[in-house]
């Protein structure tokens, strides 16, 4: 059986692999922190090391940002104020749920900067999560994770 989550966000419900929804919510909620240090110690495993490119580094080689630095994710996260960072993953519904059912109970839009994405109305969510449970989806809600 395949097992996803899911959460309504923004308008619309997005589903994710257990793993990605986790790792996803973990960014956003270390992106939240109050201080560059404590982004640092709330991300997880490899992160900060996508976004080291864009540091200048001291000679240990690690970033030159002070931790108690008050954090202002757009001055050193790439991608974040375009919204590319974070996986933004309502953009990624095509990959996940089979095309008939988003053709059934979503709607296609595009954005200017970031291109195709899956609206799913919430409410057809009881009928949607039925017809998956039928092809052995297990989708469980997880309105406590912060993804989109």
């Amino acid at each position: 059986m395949i097992k996803l989550y899911y959460k309504e966000a923004r308008g619309s419900l997005v589903f994710a692999a257990p793993d990605v929804a986790e790792r996803v919510s973990q960014i956003h909620h270390a992106l939240r922190a109050s201080t560059w240090g404590e982004m640092k110690s709330l991300l997880p495993s490899g992160e900060l090391q996508k976004m080291e490119p864009y540091f200048s580094e001291d000679e240990e080689g690690n970033p030159e940002i002070p931790s108690d630095e008050t954090l202002n994710p757009s001055d050193y996260v790439p991608g974040f104020s375009d919204g590319d960072y974070p996986l933004w993953l309502q953009a990624e519904q095509d990959r996940l749920l089979p095309h008939d059912l988003l053709e059934r109970f979503g709607i296609r839009e595009t954005s200017v900067l970031n291109g195709n994405f899956w609206t799913i109305d919430p409410a057809n969510e009881a009928a949607l999560i039925t017809e998956l449970q039928a092809r052995g989806v297990d989708a469980q809600r997880r309105d406590d994770l912060a993804f989109y």
